[in-house]
């Protein structure tokens, strides 16, 4: 019986043994396949933080930048030399050669331009032909003298117009001693005499209210005249002048001038008691200075062409119903 308690006691003995053994064995293969899974994860977050990072630039030695540099300028010279066009970047990036020079950058700039294109103006003036007047030209210029029409283009000496600046012109009264470079500037503006005949003619009958030149570099530049006329409204006198003729040296026009002048020269006809101005001319030019042809409706007017015009310096001056108004003699020569 005491045999049989050992062997028993020793088989349980070797059971609980192998029972034990194969619990570690368990236990050590699950640690095992834990430390594998946690270095895969390790890994996988090392390669995601490593795609989120910037990635750095790979450093160059000078050596292979500097040989890379002088290879791109040597086939830039030579597509160069197949275009000129390309010529003017290269020649930034290479340096001349001994003893030639290299041109400013206005020059550069100026060989990569393109060629202006040429206006059908520009391409009568090189063959001589005249050339029309474009519109703001020709409002410019068709300014009427008084009843004489529009006035004409003329030539006038190049040392005024260079001499010309705003501050530097002075407006007064004509004296006498102007008279003979106001008939230089009249014919020079009209293109002929009869505009300076006419001033003539009107001084020597004693029919102008008021003479005024603009004055620039010594000589006159600009001048308009205001003539006496005879007006009646309803059959009372009213004392109002004619402005004529006014006048522009050729090489100052566009520059504002005339409108100068004639303000210059309204100013002193107000000044002087009168209550209307009367002219023959262009509404779009003479409107600007207060002119309308609505005001001289009820008067006829002298001329042929041209619209009849009026300025009242006092309001209602005008008005009324049948009026009348007589220039001089001296206008029918034109």
């Amino acid at each position: 019986m005491a045999k049989k308690t050992t062997t028993a006691k020793k088989a349980t003995k070797k059971a609980a043994k192998k029972i034990g053994s194969k619990k570690a064995a368990a236990s050590a293969a699950i640690k095992k396949t834990a430390g594998k899974g946690a270095k895969i994860a390790a890994k996988k977050a090392s390669k995601r933080a490593a795609k989120k990072a910037p990635k750095k630039a790979p450093k160059k030695s000078i050596s292979n930048v500097s040989s890379k540099n002088l290879r791109g300028a040597e086939l830039g010279s030579k597509s160069a030399a197949k275009s000129p066009i390309k010529s003017l970047t290269v020649s930034a990036l290479v340096t001349p050669a001994a003893g030639t020079r290299r041109q400013p950058p206005s020059v550069r700039q100026q060989t990569t331009r393109p060629a202006a294109r040429k206006t059908a103006r520009s391409r009568l003036a090189e063959r001589h032909e005249p050339v029309r007047p474009s519109r703001k030209t020709a409002s410019r210029t068709s300014i009427a003298s008084g009843p004489a029409g529009l006035r004409k283009r003329g030539k006038a000496t190049a040392a005024i117009a260079d001499a010309f600046h705003p501050a530097d012109v002075r407006f007064r009264q004509a004296e006498r001693q102007d008279w003979p470079g106001i008939r230089r500037l009249l014919i020079d503006a009209f293109g002929r005499e009869n505009e300076s005949d006419l001033v003539e003619r009107l001084r020597a009958s004693r029919n102008i209210a008021g003479e005024y030149i603009a004055v620039l570099a010594g000589r006159p530049a600009a001048y308009v005249a205001f003539t006496g006329l005879s007006v009646s409204l309803d059959q009372k006198p009213l004392r109002a002048v004619g402005l004529a003729p006014l006048a522009v040296a050729s090489e100052l026009e566009g520059k504002g001038l005339g409108l100068r002048i004639m303000r210059f020269g309204l100013e002193s006809m107000r000044g002087l008691g009168y209550s209307a101005i009367f002219v023959l001319g262009d509404p779009a030019y003479y409107g600007r200075m207060g002119f309308s042809e609505k005001i001289a409706a009820r008067f006829r007017s002298p001329g042929p062409g041209g619209h009849y015009l009026a300025l009242e310096f006092e309001p209602g001056a005008l008005r009324g119903e049948h009026g009348q108004s007589d220039w001089p003699e001296a206008f029918s020569a034109l």
